[in-house]
């Protein structure tokens, strides 16, 4: 299978994950909000680069399709429930309604909890996949695979409890808490209230981040806050209803389910500003705070450490799009944006050339990412256009402007007949710094140049060492397939160089965890020996960025987010597709090194699993819909 590149669809000047405009809902890839109880489907592969799940092992006879449920029920992995300072609600003052009950909870009582949850070890990956993976009884395709497999259980583990913070109004942009989601992602308002349907009743993936907040939502105490006393009670007690129903609708006689509870913080969000800080990523005005990680915030933020603004003409430089008011905009007198809502528009380049007083103000501009228009298809307009944009950014540059009667040419030797004003520093960029304003890099440096395209894409590279790396790899980890080599080429490496992990499938079955400090000796082995080592996998995306991933959290101690987001970045515009339980043993692997380190006593998750997952889905949302 091929590995598509694929451009990165960052809006120009996109606005915080964690402020959402309107009131958020549940995330789902293909973009389209559920509501009600019906289910979503699966997340499709069709845009998003994804290792195939290997062959289907023969299906159980005693496999029940409609519980989802083989026979016999696998024993457990050793995992214990995880405990909460919410479970029993001995502490809370209770009120009862038509056999419902809502706890109230005070802003340390939140802030408590949470930090005591972060603070509970995970469930094992084997206790509760497949049934993250959503197996939904009438999709027999997602039950075929799992249920065939005498290890996996689909039976709602019994070991999780996690907290779910509501924010009652539902608004994200302004007052959130941590991890905080609008009601509507996990149930369905009104009479009778419900959980929503969330696994696929269709289609076949691992890859379901869009549904794990419902997921977890209904094996968690549910805490709704807000100032409203009116909507938050309203909205408690609505909550209360869906776990009541679903309970009812889930629990056996033979296989009682753990009782989850609602309940309600009625106070000013001032009370968590003023003391609890950490657990806000909004504030009271709007603005997101950095005490609480944003994966979009995070991804920019790697893209830009990574790929740093670089002169690849006379003051035209190619770069990342500099955060707002970060202070990095004002060193550019004209900064042009290349993004797929971009445009040709030479004429407003043409009017800052030809008004020859300086200083001007700083000038945005916009141009169309590469690859929105195929050199097959481009009109003699578009090519003209493409043409004089380059023109016009060289008279900006060197500071000319053409005489009304001169048609000399663009060289680096200068115009005579030229009048000459202060030159201006000009920025190409884009969110990754590379993606979308490529093909402008190129048509610029070759018509600055006089070189044919081919040579000034070399050059880019090889003189100008735009986004060159020196890999120097000396040695080669192969996760889960063999590598092909030509005769003679294998021998060359030398089999001490060379380390395959076998029988390892991107099937959302077969763990990577076993195998993860055998990989990374692997890695600080040719790291000790002064050599880089090449991570491969099928695609390149999924079992090796795992194994990325877990090298990251180690050799720079950061949490599973944090080395997400900083491999993401690092793998250009391919994005990493880590399945979901890849991603879970990586959050638990955050575990395993903190037990190793000496900051284990005071360790805390940084985000939960809901969170991630959420955050996740958010971001490749935009790929899955073009």
């Amino acid at each position: 299978m091929a590995t598509i590149a694929l451009t990165r669809p960052i809006p120009p000047r996109r606005p915080n994950s964690s402020t959402v405009s309107g009131v958020a809902q549940l995330p789902s890839i293909d973009g389209a909000p559920t509501s009600g109880s019906q289910s979503v489907p699966a997340v499709p592969n069709k845009h998003i680069p994804a290792c195939p799940p290997g062959p289907i092992p023969p299906i159980d006879d005693n496999a029940d399709l409609e519980t989802g449920r083989s026979s016999p029920v696998p024993e457990s992995h050793g995992s214990t429930t995880q405990a909460s300072l919410l479970y029993p609600p001995r502490n809370s003052s209770c009120i009862k309604s038509d056999g419902l009950s809502v706890y109230s909870l005070s802003a340390a009582d939140v802030a408590a909890s949470l930090t005591y949850s972060a603070c509970q070890p995970l469930p094992n990956p084997a206790d509760v996949f497949p049934w993250l993976h959503g197996i939904h009884p009438h999709n027999h395709i997602q039950q075929t695979f799992f249920t065939a497999r005498q290890s996996s259980s689909v039976s709602i583990p019994q070991c999780l409890r996690g907290v779910t913070i509501v924010k009652a109004d539902g608004d994200l942009t302004i007052s959130r808490l941590k991890g905080a989601i609008s009601p509507t992602e996990i149930i369905q308002l009104g009479t009778p209230a419900e959980f929503l349907d969330i696994d696929p009743r269709e289609g076949f993936s691992v890859r379901n981040f869009h549904i794990q907040v419902v997921k977890l939502a209904t094996t968690s105490d549910i805490v709704v806050y807000g100032e409203d006393a009116v909507a938050v009670t309203k909205i408690g007690w609505e909550i209360a209803e869906a776990q009541h129903r679903w309970r009812l609708a889930h629990e056996e006689p033979e296989q009682p389910l753990a009782e989850y509870n609602t309940f309600i913080c009625i106070c000013p969000f001032s009370d968590f500003e003023n003391s609890h800080q950490e657990l806000v990523a909004v504030d009271s005005k709007g603005h997101g705070t950095d005490d609480v990680l944003d994966f979009f915030v995070q991804e920019r933020t790697e893209m830009y450490c990574m790929a740093m603004a670089s002169e690849i003409s006379h003051n035209v430089w190619v770069g990342p799009t500099p955060f707002p008011d970060s202070g990095d905009e004002q060193e550019y007198d004209v900064m042009i944006e290349c993004s797929d809502l971009g445009h040709i528009n030479p004429a407003a380049l043409r009017a800052i050339v030809e008004n020859k007083q300086r200083p001007l103000p700083r000038n945005n501009f916009d141009f169309p990412s590469s690859g929105s228009i195929m050199p097959p298809t481009w009109s003699h307009a578009e090519a003209d256009g493409i043409l004089e944009t380059c023109k016009w950014i060289y008279h900006l540059a060197h500071g000319t402007c053409p005489h009304p009667s001169s048609e000399t040419s663009a060289t680096e030797n200068g115009y005579s007949n030229h009048v000459r004003v202060p030159p201006l520093k000009i920025l190409l960029h884009c969110a990754d710094g590379y993606t979308e304003s490529t093909m402008l890099a190129i048509a610029y440096f070759s018509f600055s140049t006089g070189r044919p395209i081919p040579d000034a894409w070399l050059a880019l590279h090889m003189e100008k060492r735009h986004l060159l790396r020196a890999l120097g790899i000396g040695q080669v980890l192969s996760v889960g397939e063999t590598a092909v080599w030509r005769d003679g080429e294998r021998d060359l490496w030398g089999e001490d160089n060379l380390y395959t992990v076998e029988c390892v499938q991107d099937n959302g079955i077969d763990p990577l965890t076993e195998v993860f400090d055998r990989c990374l000796e692997f890695i600080e082995r040719g790291r000790k020996n002064g050599t880089a080592t090449l991570v491969h996998c099928r695609v390149g995306v999924s079992r090796s960025a795992t194994i990325c991933i877990a090298e990251v959290m180690r050799t720079l101690e950061l949490s599973f987010p944090r080395a997400y987001c900083f491999v993401r970045a690092r793998r250009l515009n391919v994005i990493i597709q880590p399945h979901l339980r890849f991603a879970y043993e990586l959050l638990k692997w955050e575990e395993t090194l903190r037990s190793r380190g000496q900051d284990k006593v005071g360790w805390q998750r940084e985000l939960e699993w809901a969170h991630i997952a959420r955050e996740i889905a958010l971001m490749n949302r935009p790929y899955a819909n073009r």
